[in-house]
């Protein structure tokens, strides 16, 4: 059997191969037979066999991989892997990262996050300070203390507003209104109206008695189907038939429902239970649990749990888990593993291992091996071993 080593004069040996045979090296290495070929120029190098390309340039610091229906590009700290159900691009170190798998795409650039998982649609801005989630029937908009909440589940319509001090709620048949200290409330039953000036207008029908309180800055209302109080700063709405409960004091605002609906504002920090979601939005950072989903996000660490994904990008590095790729990128170390490879960038070499070759890059030094040749070439160097 017959291989060609090129010199740096371009001028072509031929040589008999034989099991351990070493020659000097040039900086040109060029190896071929009928099912491989492996050039080496200093610390660049390619791979060509049945199935697998590689290239890799300036010493490991761009390499493409194909390998049946895996592809790698890893550019510096930037990196693209594509398998059968995984698409995954990466700049900056994880900077930005966009992936798509099956039911869950993530998009990340630095503190703003896009998650999509079946009927959940995740949308943070700065790093939380804006966020906007559809899960199921309900969908939170929050831009600092101003809060928008809506939910039709099971048909009990909720329409919840806060903008800094001032609330609007609708529940089912019950609206509640807190504006600069005016309050207003209505219902089937009920009709009222207290003023901050004092002024004092309330309607309201059905059996059973009404008892009216009112003392200085605090007046309190008491029916069969009501419970109010309410004073220069506070407002607590208790509604039978609607099975609710209202606290709003000074920042902090409580809103709960038989009905499944829980909400806690507290200055610009949000938590909101409903029959779709649990969400959570204070110092710590952003917290989703949806049917489809697990979502927490603080500042520019991401971190995604569906049934075909779980993504983390923190200060430790981009980590992604699917059904058929396992990444990890690190600064500009790559490790990534699909069915069809093994790749490993780091510090003290490419590594890329297949079913059917293995290749180690080191700087300037290569080897290459598969069932039937077995080659390592350095800038002094090359030893080929041959079946």
């Amino acid at each position: 059997m017959y291989r060609t080593i090129q010199t740096a004069l371009v001028a072509v040996l031929t040589l008999t191969m034989l099991v351990g045979a070493a020659v000097p090296a040039a900086a040109d290495v060029d190896v071929e037979s009928d099912e491989l070929e492996v050039e080496h120029d200093g610390d660049d190098v390619e791979v060509e066999a049945d199935d697998f390309d590689l290239e890799s340039e300036d010493g490991r610091d761009t390499v493409d991989v194909e390998v049946d229906d895996t592809e790698i590009e890893q550019n510096g700290d930037g990196a693209e892997i594509e398998a059968d159900e995984t698409d995954l691009e990466v700049e900056g170190d994880g900077d930005a990262v966009d992936l798509e798998v099956d039911e869950t795409e993530i998009e990340q650039a630095d503190d703003d996050a896009d998650v999509e998982v079946g009927d959940t649609d995740f949308e943070s801005a700065d790093g939380g300070d804006r966020v906007d989630v559809e899960a199921g029937e309900t969908e939170i908009e929050q831009d600092g203390d101003q809060i928008d909440i809506e939910d039709d589940a099971d048909g009990h319509g909720l329409d919840f507003e806060q903008d800094g001090d001032d609330v609007d709620v609708e529940h089912d048949e019950i609206e509640i209104e807190e504006r600069d200290g005016d309050v207003e409330i209505e219902d089937d039953t009920l009709d009222y109206e207290v003023d901050s000036d004092g002024s004092v207008d309330i309607e309201a029908s059905g059996s059973g008695s009404i008892d009216i309180d009112l003392d200085g800055d605090n007046f309190e209302f008491e029916s069969d189907d009501h419970d109010i109080e309410q004073d220069s700063d506070s407002l607590d709405v208790e509604a039978e038939e609607n099975d609710l409960d209202f606290e709003k004091d000074d920042d902090e605002t409580e809103f709960e429902a038989d009905d499944g609906h829980d909400i806690e504002v507290d200055d610009d920090d949000l938590d909101v239970e409903s029959r779709d979601i649990d969400f959570e939005n204070d110092l710590f950072g952003v917290e989703v649990e949806s049917r489809d989903a697990d979502i927490e996000q603080d500042d520019d660490e991401l971190e995604v749990e569906s049934d075909d994904t779980d993504f983390e990008n923190d200060f430790a590095g981009l980590d992604v888990l699917t059904g058929d790729a396992d990444v990890e990128l690190d600064d500009d170390e790559l490790e990534a593993t699909t069915a069809d490879v093994n790749f490993e960038n780091d510090e003290r070499e490419l590594e890329v291992e297949s079913t059917s070759i293995d290749v180690e890059q080191d700087d300037d030094e290569l080897e290459v091996e598969d069932d039937d040749h077995d080659i390592e070439s350095s800038g002094d160097t090359v030893d080929v071993e041959s079946d």
